[in-house]
């Protein structure tokens, strides 16, 4: 029983993991067309500098920012290097585009007293009136009144300023993604009557099957197992569930079930169907899971493989002894 138990784990959780890698690769194309790196990217820009459109349109359209841009018409690049953006910025302050344009940051390997006394005087030189820009201004000056004079140091506070905001985007971009894929795995887990309850019903009453398949993927596993990138043993195990013929007789997916509400599903050799209830819990369980990533439950399987091979565990009480003989 404890064996069937450990089979029936790994073919489950095998096909959370094929369910994971689907999910994940799908919320990744979602991204890509939503430009939601460049779009992330962008809001925590514009937090940065108090939503001023002036500077942010110089930040987009400047070189360093917009050689990076995979859209050359939008000029949201997905990812943008700290010294990048502090020299983009630094020539996107100031009272005009022309005053701002002759900020010599580009001779500052050659004379950092020159660059820094050109970015100080176009500070100086600038009367903002939007309080968007005015809050610009005062992170600008306080930017420069921690540098202490040394452009060097300017130059790397203002790194610092810019990735202590990208933390936070990171930490937003993430969180989307999440929604994305929680979103994914409730449509394919609810469109294709995934119900986690079921397949395990049904994994229980075919040892043969449940047995098989958790040998094939074991055997995936252990191949795996001492790679130091798990991406690919992720992706063998994906394949290889999707590949066991076992499986191909189980009632794995029900899209039925979605589109005709009074339908039952025919019941799979002695395992009876479902009612509407325990499927819906059973598919609630499957995109949580499906939610929950490939990595996540590829840990999980190593561990689960290794109480399989394992087996039983030996007793370790000594033998007993037989009582010495009267002599």
């Amino acid at each position: 029983m404890t064996s069937q138990i450990v089979n029936v784990a790994i073919v489950l959780i095998s096909i959370f993991i094929a369910l994971g890698l689907a999910c994940s690769w799908l919320q990744e194309q979602i991204a890509a067309i939503a430009k939601l790196r460049a779009n992330t990217l962008v809001e925590g820009i514009k937090e940065l500098i108090s939503q001023d459109a002036g500077v942010l349109d110089q930040l987009k359209t400047h070189p360093l920012v917009a050689a990076v841009s995979a859209d050359t018409k939008s000029n949201l690049p997905s990812y943008i290097d700290a010294r990048n953006f502090t020299l983009a910025f630094w020539q996107s302050v100031g009272p005009t585009v022309d005053a701002v344009a002759t900020t010599p940051l580009g001779n500052a390997i050659a004379d950092p007293k020159v660059a820094l006394t050109s970015v100080i005087d176009a500070v100086n030189a600038w009367s903002p009136t939007l309080e968007s820009a005015k809050n610009v201004k005062r992170s600008a000056v306080a930017l420069l009144n921690s540098a202490e004079g040394d452009y060097d140091k300017l130059l790397k506070a203002t790194d610092a300023w810019f990735n202590a905001k990208m933390d936070r985007v990171s930490g937003w971009y993430k969180r989307k993604a999440q929604y994305f894929l929680i979103g994914i795995a409730l449509v394919i887990s609810f469109g294709a009557g995934i119900d986690t309850i079921d397949i395990g019903r049904q994994l229980f009453a075919a040892p043969a099957i449940s047995e098989a398949t958790a040998q094939s993927i074991s055997a995936v596993v252990q191949k795996h197992s001492g790679d130091s990138d798990p991406s690919s043993g992720i992706q063998a195990v994906g394949k290889a569930i999707a590949d066991a013929q076992g499986l191909q007789n189980l009632r794995l997916v029900r899209p039925s079930w979605w589109f005709w509400w009074s339908a039952q599903p025919a019941s799979t050799g002695t395992v009876p169907a479902p009612g509407i209830l325990e499927s819906v819990f059973g598919m609630l369980i499957t995109t949580i899971a499906a939610s929950l990533g490939a990595p996540f439950w590829f840990d999980i399987l190593k561990g689960v493989v290794n109480v399989r091979m394992a087996g039983e565990k030996p007793d370790d009480s000594p033998p007993p002894v037989a009582p010495a003989s009267a002599t």
